[in-house]
């Protein structure tokens, strides 16, 4: 009895030390039997690595306001389906691109003034396959007017690609090439923990359980089993923004042309099941921290190493893609580029992690925002 009650008094004290310190330091994803991965619903602690951001997820597991399934008649609804860039890490909720793009677009009265509101579905790490087959299972529900496809090249074109996916993750499912038919692949479920049901469910009780004290208890557990492991088989904040300059030029293995095959069908595919849905499907393709470095001498020595003229290969391959289908596209990078030539900003990176590198901080997302509700504003007004 005396063992028990001291036993709840050390829990109660560890408990109310972890609350007060603000614990957890979480990564939210749990694991997820389609996507491999995918937000937790209504979490929230404070994540450290780039930045220090207080993250909260809303009900509907999204990095976003809360949103109602049913629409509101007369509101256009925006769907935007990204990586990490898109869910907006590390930066708050507020200054992500999504939400500075649909206060632009209210500002600009766009779609005739009518009431708008942009869904977030990014989600760290997803490659075009997840974040297709997220618009297949999670989005339509929410039946959204637009759907746009925030490409990351710096690691999209790599997570799509079988030859890369199990150096990058092995939860992840990716498409297999086969003449000129692709498979999903979903061996990763063979795999653990998917293969133990056991684990799997107490994971859930770990990830549905308010005790901090709990969740240190099964992140040490992770920590531990994880060290020395490779590859991961969760996304880590901090490996998610990896890339390959690989993309700044044209393929030269089989790899990469096996990724740029893979990405092409899956746009195509997308922007498909879009017009099936009465959704209009729009493509822009995000920066990476090369393209936007305001130090030209910097990028002049990258494109003399890489022997190319220009860091915008992977943007102008993805503008043909979208073209040859009709599909409207932004490349981001040659205007965030001259933007940040003339105020010398650096749009990545932040003071405890580095400047120019990384992912886009608050400046980079202001830019980003502003310029994709231009790019939405006047796609609608062509389309009128």
């Amino acid at each position: 009895m005396l063992f028990t009650v001291s036993l709840l008094f050390s829990f109660g004290i560890a408990e109310g030390v972890l609350r007060i310190a603000g614990y957890p330091h979480l990564n939210p994803s749990q694991r997820d039997l389609l996507l491999g991965w995918s937000l937790e619903p209504n979490v929230e602690g404070w994540v450290d690595g780039e930045a220090r951001v207080f993250y909260k997820t809303n009900s509907h597991g999204m990095r976003d306001v809360e949103h109602e399934i049913l629409k509101t008649p007369g509101v256009v609804r925006v769907a935007v389906l990204g990586d990490s860039f898109t869910e907006g890490y590390p930066v708050s909720v507020e200054e992500s691109f999504c939400q500075k793009m649909g206060l632009e677009l209210v500002h600009r009265r766009a779609f005739g003034g009518a009431g708008i509101e942009i869904l977030n579905f990014g989600v760290v790490g997803y490659g075009t396959t997840q974040e297709w087959l997220a618009l297949k299972t999670r989005v339509w529900q929410f039946s959204p007017d637009i759907v746009l496809l925030a490409f990351y090249a710096g690691n999209d074109l790599r997570e799509n690609s079988e030859d890369f996916c199990a150096k990058w993750s092995t939860s992840r499912p990716f498409y297999r090439v086969s003449g000129r038919t692709i498979s999903l692949d979903t061996s990763f479920l063979a795999l653990p923990p998917f293969s133990q049901p056991l684990e799997m469910a107490l994971r859930k009780v770990v990830r549905e359980s308010n005790s901090r004290f709990i969740r240190l208890l099964a992140n040490l557990k992770r920590i531990i089993e994880g060290a020395g492991s490779n590859p991961p088989v969760t996304p880590d904040f901090n490996l998610a923004i990896g890339k390959d300059d690989s993309i700044f030029s044209e393929p030269k293995t089989p790899s990469w042309d096996k990724a740029w095959k893979v990405t092409e069908a899956l746009i195509d595919s997308m922007n498909r099941e879009s017009g099936a849905h009465h959704a209009r499907f729009l493509v822009a393709t995000l920066t990476t921290y090369e393209q936007v470095d305001p130090d030209l001498a910097a990028r002049r020595r990258l494109e003399e190493r890489l022997g190319v003229t220009d860091l915008f290969y992977a943007d102008r391959r993805i503008r043909e893609i979208c073209e040859r289908r009709g599909i409207s596209v932004k490349n981001l990078a040659p205007d965030m580029q001259a933007y940040a030539d003339s105020c010398h900003v650096y749009l990545h990176g932040f003071p405890n992690s580095g400047l120019g590198i990384g992912h886009w901080n608050a400046k980079g997302h202001a830019a980003a925002g502003s310029l994709l509700a231009q790019f939405l504003d006047g796609q609608v007004r062509l389309s009128h």
